[in-house]
């Protein structure tokens, strides 16, 4: 791995810790409408597929994954969220940890792509999506 490649994923961690102090914090009430705060199996789940796609999109690619936000959402599900000059694109982890994650995307050609899929099979769907558009 090279110095560069070093800081790329240095930078993805970066975001991943200070987004955990930030959604972790939360408390209940966060959003003034009575949401509960977010709980640890909730942001490990969305982590952990973070983590996981990065090193599939650099092992498949050689090339280390844009840096996404993690924000939380008012209805206390957690976003992965991608903008580039190209494209935006969206992965949504709700709270409750038996639904699947939601995925929205769209690019400056207005192609669209959106779903419901286990984070099994998101993969295939994601790289392909966030290598056509970097």
């Amino acid at each position: 791995m090279t110095t560069q490649e070093k800081i790329e994923f240095k930078e993805l961690y970066n975001e991943i810790i200070k987004a955990k102090k930030h959604i972790i914090g939360l408390k209940d009430n966060w959003d003034d409408n009575e949401s509960p705060s977010f709980n640890q199996e909730q942001w490990k789940r969305a982590i952990d597929y973070l983590k996981e796609l990065s090193k599939n999109y650099f092992s498949k690619y050689k090339l280390i994954i844009q840096t996404p936000k993690i924000l939380p959402v008012a209805d206390t599900s957690i976003d992965i969220t991608w903008r580039s000059q190209s494209m935006d694109f969206t992965i949504n982890f709700p709270y409750d940890l038996k639904e699947l994650p939601c995925f929205y995307g769209k690019d400056t050609e207005g192609n669209e792509l959106e779903g419901i899929i286990s984070t099994d099979n998101l993969n295939s769907v994601i790289l392909l999506w966030l290598i056509t558009h970097r």
